[in-house]
């Protein structure tokens, strides 16, 4: 098992290591679902790559009003955002 020192410097390579994937794309494509995984995604890319971000959320019957608005972070970012039903997402993947 890892101590508090090797696991800081397993986050920190795979955080560099995220940074520099990101650093070779010209811009992306997030699903947000405002969980972790996806906050810290976000994060790292704005970071990187500056608004050439564009957050995409799934809008569904179950999602909370909430989670059917616009985020604050999109607005405040001033990051393109587009959201999405699950019906149109199942028609854009691949057969």
């Amino acid at each position: 098992m890892f101590d508090k020192s090797e696991m800081a410097a397993v986050a920190l390579r795979k955080y560099l290591e995220l940074q520099a994937t990101l650093g070779l794309m010209q811009g992306v494509v997030i699903a947000f679902s405002g969980g972790v995984d996806s906050t810290l995604l976000l994060k790292v890319a704005v970071d990187v790559l500056g608004n050439e971000v564009i957050t995409v959320t799934d809008v569904s019957e179950t999602a909370t009003l909430h989670e059917n608005a616009m985020p604050p972070y999109a607005r405040a970012l001033n990051l393109g955002y587009m959201r999405i039903s699950s019906s149109k997402a199942a028609m854009l993947a691949p057969n």
